[in-house]
């Protein structure tokens, strides 16, 4: 008798004990221990048994063999993992293994004996030779926007032998869309023979400019020949990167000429995009100072006031600066008369202050 160890492709050789006084040559195989034989008279044969594993059990497939000896060849094919031949004359064989398509076989071809009285078994082993095919989804390399939510298209995955393998893929991989830069989706996936990888580049990018308000459009009176001192509060922009504090020009504390000046805010973020607004700052010369004083007194039936703003704007049509410059102390000194009597004290606060601007815009002493 004789063992066959376990089933590791190759061949394996058990030699099996006759009557008689002789000793049957034993082929030799892998994992192969073999012990006695005898001769076994004028027939001379034994059996072969091939087992054909995939995984560890039975190939279900088909799988074609071609058997060479002495010079002749014949195909057999064999089906459910198994087959099996008696009554096979001793010699030496040379068989080789066409698995079906898609698949290899281990050993793909093999020599083995077969002694008289002696079974010789055959352990195949068949595997899937053909990796899955992992097809990307959406665009690749994917660009994505800052701040953004990332959504991953994924992927789908066939394989000739196992077939669809989607649900099989396991995706790694970090797109972090807080900051900018090229991050890696890898998609992998195994048949269980054979494995696949993908990847998809994933590029965060910053093309969205800063978003803010502008401060809004000012007007005021000029307290100085060269207009009046400004300050309004600089605006800070929102941006996927993080707050961006814009620059101004005019900058918040300039003295603004009389007329009107547009200030230009600009907020830049990190990635070079910006976002430019702007606004007015307009500053009111001395007549237009004086125009807004006769409005207001016309409401307060204070006419003796209206006739000295009235001299006023006379004497600047006329460039009689000084002679203006004395006619509005004159008026302060009206309003000051009449404060909390015609007029509350509130009105002469705000007559007193224009008149006060309009004088320091002229330069008066």
């Amino acid at each position: 008798m004789g063992e066959v160890s376990a089933p590791l492709p190759g061949i394996f050789t058990r030699t099996l004990l006759c009557s008689g006084a002789g000793v049957a040559s034993v082929s030799e195989g892998v994992g192969v221990e073999a012990d006695a034989g005898c001769a076994c008279g004028a027939s001379a044969e034994g059996s072969v048994r091939g087992t054909i594993l995939n995984h560890g059990a039975p190939f279900a497939g088909l799988v074609q063999f071609i058997v060479t000896t002495s010079g002749d060849t014949f195909p057999f094919t064999a089906g459910n993992g198994a087959f099996y031949f008696d009554e096979v004359e001793e010699g030496t064989y040379h068989l080789q293994v066409v698995p079906p398509s898609g698949y290899t076989a281990t050993p793909s071809e093999i020599d083995f004996t077969v002694a008289c009285g002696g079974e010789t078994a055959l352990i195949f082993q068949v595997a899937d030779a053909t990796p899955p095919v992992i097809t990307l989804l959406g665009a690749n390399p994917m660009t994505v926007e800052l701040g953004t939510a990332f959504s991953d298209p994924g992927a789908t995955a066939t394989d000739a032998i196992a077939g669809n393998l989607t649900p099989a893929i396991v995706a790694t991989g970090v797109v972090d869309t807080s900051h900018v830069g090229r991050y890696t989706r890898t998609y992998a996936v195994s048949d269980g023979d054979n494995s696949s990888t993908g990847s998809r580049t994933v590029n965060v990018v910053d093309t969205t400019p800063p978003s803010f308000t502008s401060p809004p459009n000012a007007t005021i009176t000029a307290n100085s020949p060269a207009g009046a001192t400004y300050f309004y509060t600089t605006p800070v922009a929102t941006d996927a990167a993080g707050p961006v504090t814009a620059v101004c020009s005019p900058a918040p504390g300039s003295v603004f000429p009389i007329g009107t000046t547009v200030v230009a805010c600009t907020a830049t973020d990190q990635a070079g995009n910006r976002t430019t607004h702007t606004f007015t700052v307009t500053v009111l010369s001395p007549q237009e100072v004086i125009a807004n004083l006769i409005s207001q007194i016309d409401g307060l039936d204070f006419q003796q006031a209206n006739n000295q703003l009235q001299n006023v704007l006379k004497s600047l049509d006329r460039q009689n600066t000084g002679a203006a410059c004395n006619q509005l102390a004159a008026f302060i000194n009206q309003v000051q008369a009449q404060s909390g009597h015609q007029l509350t004290a509130a009105a002469s606060a705000g007559l007193i202050q224009s008149a006060t601007d309009a004088r320091g815009a002229l330069g008066c002493p």
